[in-house]
């Protein structure tokens, strides 16, 4: 029996936002799999155990509450250095996956470790990010460069980053798909009222889905939205952005204020997901201005409600798209947005859709990651 331990103290809940649902994706793929022969153990902190206890009902999981709280992110990382290698001992792992980039730099000896890099961005943009937060990544990267046994990324553009920057040698780095699942949670609303809740109406908006960090470039969209309302432009509608997270807000509320696009531009924050979907699956079109894109999920997601996605062709948008968008060359020229837009939208072939979602299928996805546990540990049955 193969025991993987999953280090969970990283999460808070609603607020890692892309990361948080590629991991809970991913453990819903081990769940719905139930490969012979190994367990999955969950690692959870005191704060987001109640979020993960539902995975025990499955015989190839066991999920463990241990002494950290992960909303202290501090306390995390060093409950991480100073506990987490004792706990893999313990709980008799095998080795120990990690989620995203943060691995700890003591206290775990010779204890395999896998983990998911989603991309560099701090890397490619440390203007965006206080200094303390840069000189963090770029350590744990290159301690992740050093001592992790696998390094996972999503995307061939993000495998290829990692070794150009970190000269990691190209058998250490796979790419395994992000595992894209579109949640169908209940709702007591309807399309409607969802809707009618933002003033609007089916294919009257624009959608986008996004951090507001200053790379995700939505101040493009804002200046879009001004151009097309000050040439009474037939493609003006509504622009609906929902995220969390971001370090201009205030300044594009500033911005949206002084165009006068207060009615034009909705920010709204955290939704549901059954609220994120109907204006998906509504939207006129999805929009991704995104300079910076590790993945994409978003705008895989949005191609699996059939409607037409706009994005540039840069880093790895392609790769999550399957060259099924329309791509834009400069996502940051306001002039190329509104020729899209005023242009014909056009909408993926369905069947093209459904193969490329294939490939980012949550239980496709987690028997890739299987097959690379049972690699590294030499257990291939």
């Amino acid at each position: 029996m193969l025991r993987v331990a999953i280090d969970l103290s990283f999460i808070r809940s609603k607020v890692n936002g892309g990361t948080e649902s590629f991991t809970r994706n991913l453990l819903d793929g081990f769940a719905e799999l139930q490969a012979p022969n190994i367990c999955y153990i969950l690692l959870t902190t005191i704060d987001n155990y109640d979020s993960f206890r539902h995975y025990r009902q499955y015989p190839n999981m066991d999920v463990i509450r241990c002494n950290a709280h992960s909303v202290d992110q501090y306390q995390a990382i060093l409950w991480q250095n100073v506990k987490l290698g004792k706990i893999i001992k313990d709980v008799r792992a095998d080795l120990c996956y990690i989620p995203v980039y943060r691995m700890p730099f003591f206290g775990i000896g010779k204890i395999p470790f896998l983990i998911t890099i989603h991309d560099i961005q701090q890397y490619h943009y440390p203007q965006y990010f206080s200094k303390l937060r840069v000189a963090w990544m770029e350590t744990s990267w290159r301690w992740d460069s050093i001592r992790a046994d696998r390094i996972i990324t999503d995307t061939e553009w993000v495998k290829k980053d990692i070794e150009k920057v970190y000269r990691v040698r190209g058998s250490r780095v796979e790419v395994i798909p992000a595992p894209i699942v579109i949640d169908t949670e209940e709702s007591d609303l309807t399309d409607e009222e969802v809707l009618s809740n933002y003033h609007t109406e089916k294919g009257k908006y624009y959608y986008t889905v996004s951090s507001l960090l200053p790379h995700k470039n939505i101040i493009t969209l804002i200046k879009v939205m001004k151009k097309l309302r000050e040439k009474e432009s037939p493609a003006i509608f509504k622009l609906i952005v929902s995220g969390v997270g971001g370090g201009v807000k205030e300044k594009l509320i500033s911005v949206i204020e002084e165009y006068g696009l207060s009615k034009d531009i909705i920010l709204t924050e955290f939704i549901s997901n059954a609220e994120r979907n109907c204006l998906y699956r509504n939207c006129r079109a999805f929009l991704l201005p995104s300079t910076f894109e590790g993945f994409g999920m978003t705008a895989a997601e949005a191609l699996a409600f059939h409607v037409p996605v706009l994005c540039g062709h840069h880093t790895s948008l392609p790769e999550a798209t399957g060259g099924l968008a329309t791509y834009l060359d400069d996502v940051t020229d306001p002039d190329e947005w509104i020729e899209k837009l005023e242009g014909k939208l056009e909408t993926a072939d369905s069947s093209e859709v459904e193969k490329l979602l294939q490939c980012f299928d949550k239980k496709t996805v987690a028997a890739m990651y299987d097959q690379e546990f049972r690699r590294m540990s030499g257990k291939n049955r």
